[in-house]
């Protein structure tokens, strides 16, 4: 296996725990960064599974009856080649030392949501501000469409709902929609955007409710992940 000391290798994978970052590059050579590759190596091995499974679940079709894995020593190429969802989930997963694997971006949102939820609440600080415009509307381009169509919906709910007209606004429309917003309404959509919800609201009365039911069902999922998972 290629040697730490060359910084266009990766780091040597290993079953412990490891922290050691590789090291500067020497004069006249192109550096890789071996950044995600050096979290999978330090973070403990159910995090390790879960990444593995993540990549595997996030390619795999549906029905599959097995699953292949990549190669450890792959991982930090695996990352590079990876879309802007399943990166989002990978660093959810090393960064928050998540045990639990992750099928979709949709999966990825909710579990992400429950678990910043559980670190307010085990701190008892109020929940987190809604996003700005720009991070909004970069957030909801990388959504997908279940989840953008919902967000729209809550829109349109909403004028509704105070007597105006039903219209939702056009995915090139929603930053400037969203600039303009009530602070009521943003809670709402960030809520929609956060969770992954494909189910609109109208208030935070459906927030709770919805909220509740999507708890139960992560618990759910994580207790029936967890009892399945490969030993790699």
């Amino acid at each position: 296996m290629s040697s730490r000391a060359d910084s266009t290798s990766p780091p040597p994978y290993s079953f412990e725990s490891s922290s050691f970052p590789p090291p500067p590059p020497r004069v006249g050579e192109i550096a890789r960064n071996w950044d995600f590759q050096a979290k999978f190596e330090a973070a403990e091995e159910r995090v390790r599974i879960a990444v593995l499974e993540t990549i595997t679940a996030w390619k795999a079709p549906r029905p599959c009856d097995t699953w292949e894995f990549v190669p450890r020593v792959e991982i930090q190429d695996t990352y590079d080649a990876a879309p802007l969802d399943l990166k989002r989930a990978l660093e959810f997963l090393v960064d928050c030392r998540y045990t639990t694997y992750l099928n979709n971006d949709l999966d990825r949102r909710t579990h992400e949501y429950f678990h910043r939820l559980g670190s307010i609440e085990h701190t008892g600080s109020s929940r987190w501000p809604a996003q700005s415009p720009a991070a909004f509307y970069q957030d909801f381009m990388a959504a997908h469409e279940p989840v953008q169509k919902s967000v729209l919906t809550t829109f349109g709910l909403w004028k509704y709902n105070r007597g105006g007209e039903y219209t939702k606004p056009a995915p090139d429309e929603v930053l400037q929609a969203y600039r303009t917003s009530p602070p009521e309404l943003k809670v709402l959509l960030n809520w929609v955007l956060d969770i992954g919800s494909i189910v609109p609201v109208q208030d935070l009365r459906d927030v709770a409710q919805h909220e509740g039911t999507m708890r139960k069902y992560i618990e759910d999922s994580i207790r029936v992940k967890n009892q399945v998972q490969y030993p790699i």
